[in-house]
C-alpha cells in the first residue's frame, strides 16, 4: 500500500482548514424574514468596497449586494487560471463568512457555515445572479453596493 506524500497531505490540510473554521460571532437566535430585516446592526460597507476594489481576480465580473441591511453578497469572476469565480455571503463584515462557492485548485468548492436559512438564501442567490432581486423576491431588500 502506498502512502500519500507530505505535499499531498499539506494540500489536503490547506483545503480542509477553511471548512473547519468557525467565526467568532455570536449566533443569531432569531429566524424568519421579519427577524432578518429587523436586525440593522452596522454593515461595514467601506471594508467590502475595499475588498472588491483590491481583488486581483475580478476582471470579468465584480459585484457587491446588500441584502436586508445585514448580509453582503460578493459575486466575482475573472480570467485567472485558478480562483476564476467566487460568490461569498457575509454577515455584516468581511471576516464573517456565512457561505461561499468558488473555483479552486481542487475543483469547485461550496460550503455554508451559517444556519439553514442562510444556506437556502445563498443557494437561491447563486441560481439567480442575473436577476436584480437575486431571486429572493419582495420579502427581501436587495441593494447593489457601488464601489
Amino acid at each position: 500500500m502506498s502512502h500519500p506524500t507530505p505535499r499531498i497531505l499539506a494540500l489536503l490540510l490547506l483545503l480542509a482548514v477553511p471548512a473547519a473554521c468557525n467565526n467568532d460571532e455570536p449566533a443569531d437566535s432569531t429566524t424568519g424574514t421579519a427577524a432578518r430585516t429587523a436586525n440593522t446592526s452596522h454593515v461595514d460597507l467601506d471594508a467590502f468596497r475595499k475588498l472588491a476594489r483590491e481583488s486581483s481576480c475580478a476582471d470579468v465580473r465584480n459585484h457587491l449586494f446588500l441584502i436586508d441591511n445585514r448580509f453582503v453578497l460578493w459575486d466575482r469572476e475573472s480570467r485567472c487560471a485558478d480562483a476564476a469565480y467566487a460568490q461569498t455571503m457575509y454577515d455584516r463584515k468581511p471576516d464573517t463568512v456565512l457561505c461561499n462557492h468558488m473555483d479552486s485548485i481542487a475543483g469547485p468548492q461550496h460550503a455554508c457555515h451559517g444556519d439553514a436559512a442562510s444556506a437556502t438564501m445563498f443557494d437561491t442567490m447563486l441560481a439567480n445572479l442575473d436577476k436584480p432581486d437575486l431571486g429572493l423576491g419582495s420579502e427581501h431588500a436587495v441593494t447593489p453596493i457601488p464601489f
